[in-house]
């Protein structure tokens, strides 16, 4: 976890996994449409499934880089099937976080969404 908590506090994005997101911002909304890169995962398949897991840390920070809120880490588990995994590799799989880590692995990837230009697409 720490070494997920460092890459967050660095000035430029990792990015050895892939992360795009899209912001639109309303009066006192924020809707974030982010996507992982299913390829860059690492994902393993045994007994028919697409398997592994990713660690996916989120924050917000204000201008002046101060920490604005609690950090949010939770642990995604996948098991898609084929079929899934084929639309995956695709589009990328939705989530609603902005840094993903493989734990056995220690690859990481990081994506800074700048808010002052929340309607356009970022890779």
């Amino acid at each position: 976890m720490a070494a997920l908590i460092q890459a967050l506090n660095r000035p430029v994005d990792a990015t050895a996994i892939a992360i795009t997101a899209q912001a639109s911002r309303g009066k006192d909304r924020l809707d974030l449409s982010v996507a992982i890169d299913a390829a860059s995962l690492d994902l393993e398949f045994h007994d028919g499934l697409w398997k592994g897991e990713a660690e996916v840390v989120g924050r917000f920070i204000a201008a002046d880089a101060t920490q604005v809120g609690h950090v949010v880490s939770r642990t995604a588990i996948f098991n898609l099937r084929p079929a899934t995994y084929a639309e995956a590799l695709e589009r990328g799989i939705p989530y609603l976080r902005l840094l993903v880590g493989n734990l056995a692995t220690g690859r990481i990837g990081t994506l800074t969404v700048p808010l002052a230009q929340a309607t356009e697409p970022m890779r």
